[in-house]
């Protein structure tokens, strides 16, 4: 398959799995402070009971479950619908300190 990656685009097999991640930065204002940040992902929901796809809500507790393990001081700040109606579409902002 051809992937088209806007500025260029690269060949892939077609068994391989599409698992985009797209990122933004807001400017650095302050060098003491992070800038703010979005990033987009593209993702399989896992199969469970049945073969049927995990529902959105499990995969983001589990997604969150994942960082607060690997990444020291993580806390969750807030977990909201970005668009009513669309349970796929969510604002999740967190932080963590490093050493």
């Amino acid at each position: 398959m051809i992937y088209n990656l806007g500025v260029t685009s690269i060949w892939l097999p077609n068994h391989w799995e599409d698992k985009t991640i797209i990122a933004f930065s807001a400017p650095v204002r302050h060098p003491e402070h992070v800038p703010e940040n979005v990033v987009i992902n593209r993702d399989k929901l896992a199969m469970v009971h049945g073969g049927q796809p995990e529902d959105v809500d499990n995969y983001i507790e589990r997604q969150i479950a994942a960082l607060e393990n690997k990444i020291p001081q993580f806390r969750r700040l807030t977990h909201e619908f970005i668009i009513e109606n669309h349970p796929t579409e969510r604002e999740i902002s967190f932080i963590w300190r490093t050493a």
